[in-house]
């Protein structure tokens, strides 16, 4: 009996890339998969992809099964698993870090040198960095983004530094990008993002001695990389999807179609649901809720 799986993605997957090339690329590695289902599935199946969904949206998708396929960030895939176990992360993208292929990421704080801030910050004595930090502002993405706030207020309140009380203005700029432009141009002190949003914006017109202007401050502990989370009750059919997302990307076409949409990514491996549980416990810890988040 054919099946037809729904598949979504949520718009920022990659950034300073057209929507219609990211929807393109995705196109391209389903296609892939399909083929690899081919050889090892009983039943012809059919992927279906919608049109990108904000990450509430997307979580609430295929939270309920309307999608049975979901390219995700981190966060949202694991409060989705909260809210229904059933979805589980099949798949993770692999990246490259400090040139080793992994399964991991990091976020990372930066400031503007105008600052006056050295990049060893954070080696002088608590008390010296507190008062040196105290006061100044900072930029973040998106409430619901892993490496773009969670994870860095997340590592600066271990830090003793509460997002709330240290800093005099905390601003939502909508992405890692936007949030770079603030710090590079002085419109905050402090920004957050993911490990290679510095190196990104030195690649946009305009920004090129970002490399220069922006050093980071702090990095934080690794992060499981983005998963493709699936909805499906029968095993089989997540196992034969598991397979083929991985042989998949392991074509030309499906290699090179990640590493266009997922900001040069590679490969698919096998995903695990539990390395992502303590993204919530972080959350938590700095009192935040689901609803908090995501504006449920």
């Amino acid at each position: 009996m054919p099946l037809t799986y729904k598949a979504s993605y949520y718009p920022w997957i990659t950034q300073n890339i057209d929507a219609k090339i990211i929807h393109a690329n995705i196109n391209i590695l389903l296609r892939k998969t399909e083929e690899e289902l081919a050889k090892i599935a009983s039943d012809k199946v059919t992927i279906e992809l919608l049109p990108a969904l904000e990450v509430p949206q997307q979580m609430k998708a295929i939270i309920t099964g309307d999608c049975q396929i979901a390219f995700m960030n981190p966060l949202g895939f694991i409060y989705a698993n909260e809210v229904n176990p059933s979805v589980n992360a099949c798949s993770i993208v692999e990246r490259k870090i400090n040139d080793v292929w992994g399964k991991t990421y990091f976020a990372q704080v930066y400031v503007n040198k105008k600052t006056g801030f050295k990049k060893d910050i954070f080696n002088l004595p608590k008390i010296d960095y507190q008062k040196r930090i105290k006061g100044k502002s900072i930029g973040f993405g998106t409430p619901f983004s892993t490496s773009n706030f969670i994870i860095p207020a997340f590592e600066l309140k271990k830090k003793g530094l509460n997002i709330l009380s240290t800093f005099n203005r905390l601003e939502f700029w909508g992405g890692h990008e936007l949030a770079a432009k603030a710090v590079y141009d002085g419109k905050v002190d402090l920004g957050a993002g993911h490990d290679g949003v510095i190196s990104d914006l030195a690649n946009q017109y305009g920004y090129g001695d970002a490399d220069e202007k922006l050093i980071t401050i702090m990095k934080s502990s690794e992060i499981p990389s983005d998963p493709i989370a699936v909805n499906l009750s029968n095993h089989t059919e997540f196992k034969n999807l598991q397979v083929a997302f991985e042989n998949a990307s392991k074509t030309k076409e499906g290699e090179d179609a990640i590493k266009i949409f997922w900001g040069g990514a590679r490969h698919l491996l096998p995903g695990e649901t539990n390395v992502y549980k303590y993204l919530i416990e972080a959350a938590k810890d700095l009192g935040l809720t689901r609803e908090d988040i995501f504006g449920e």
